[in-house]
């Protein structure tokens, strides 16, 4: 049974509703450019009427290309590439306007300036704005005097120069804000939320690729007496210090997370269940030999897992988290290596 055309159409435009929901730039990138070629076709409308058939054209390539490349970047996901071509697209397009038919394009030099922001990093977009202007007034006819001239060059310096700023802090503080929301602020580790993202991308890639990854995830054996005995600051130390050990005994691909509490997780790339048997029982040894608190030397029960064939990230956590009970029943201070049969363990 075929659905009538309006649901077909409903269906689409949900779908496209939750693609744009879903990736902020392509729907970011695809409001800036519906905006940009309404505008544009409007124009190019308003100059067939006037009888400007050669800036009406124009205007239509220069639409033509805008569309091209959000079709680009619905096709591919690649918007960093589509905002580069969307880029040169406004800014050629702005440029020629100037050059080839003089006052029309100095208007929309300045919404061209402030949109490649949107589009490209700061940096980018600045030399792009630069190189716009030096384009508008390679014509000095295009102006009626000195003094239209400098306004022109001083006013639009000036809109570059802040919009920068502004994009580049804009920038920080999104970078610090994302920090925040992905990283512990104590340990300054990945968190959680980090963490089964990067499960999930491990066990997405170990699809694709074959490629083998382990996890294994840390206790530290008696934790809640040095919060008791001797205050949660010195138990903050103590974790402090526990990240650092790991993270200078570890590869540089490998990546840290602290689950909460004492646990943590560590993600082991191109690692086998052999290979993570021997690392794990490695870090234990060091985390036993540098780990100090104010009551005397720490220790640490592991649990670790391979990942397998078609295995969940979450089922993954799970055997991990499985085989790290295992670790304490065992008598803390030992690893336990989880596999599909059994539990291979190797005790202090």
């Amino acid at each position: 049974m075929r659905l009538p055309h309006s649901d077909v159409w409903r269906a689409q435009w949900r779908s496209l509703k939750q693609r744009m929901q879903q990736h902020d730039e392509l729907g970011n990138l695809s409001m800036l450019a519906s905006f940009t070629v309404s505008a544009i076709l409007a124009m190019a409308v308003l100059r067939l009427t006037r009888g400007e058939y050669s800036v009406a054209l124009l205007d239509a390539v220069i639409a033509a290309g805008i569309c091209a490349a959000v079709l680009y970047a619905w096709r591919s996901g690649n918007t960093a590439r589509a905002g580069m071509a969307l880029v040169g697209v406004h800014s050629l397009g702005c440029a020629a306007v100037t050059v080839l038919f003089g006052h029309h394009g100095l208007y929309w030099i300045y919404l061209v300036v402030v949109t490649n922001y949107f589009l490209i990093t700061p940096n980018r977009a600045f030399i792009a704005g630069g190189m716009l202007i030096a384009l508008a007034c390679m014509r000095l006819d295009t102006f009626r005097d000195s003094i239209e001239f400098a306004s022109f060059f001083s006013t639009v310096a000036l809109v570059s120069g802040f919009t920068w700023l502004f994009a580049q802090r804009t920038a920080k503080h999104r970078s610090m804000l994302e920090r925040k929301a992905t990283y512990d602020a104590l340990t300054e580790v990945g968190n959680r939320r980090l963490m089964e993202v990067e499960l999930a991308l491990a066990a997405a890639s170990q699809a694709r690729n074959e490629a083998q990854c382990a996890i294994a995830m840390f206790d530290l054996d008696f934790f809640k007496a040095v919060n008791d005995n001797f205050g949660h600051d010195a138990g903050d130390r103590v974790l402090v210090q526990f990240a650092r050990i790991i993270e200078r005994h570890t590869r540089q691909q490998d990546r840290l997370f602290r689950m909460g509490g004492e646990e943590f997780v560590l993600l082991l790339t191109a690692t086998d269940a052999t290979r993570v048997l021997r690392v794990c029982e490695k870090l234990r040894q060091q985390v036993h030999l540098e780990l100090k608190s104010p009551g005397g030397a720490l220790t640490v029960s592991i649990g670790a897992a391979v990942l397998q064939a078609n295995e969940g990230w979450s089922t993954w956590l799970a055997r991990a988290d499985a085989a790290l009970y295992a670790a304490k029943r065992a008598g803390r201070n030992c690893t336990v290596v989880a596999s599909n049969e059994a539990l291979a363990s190797a005790a202090s």
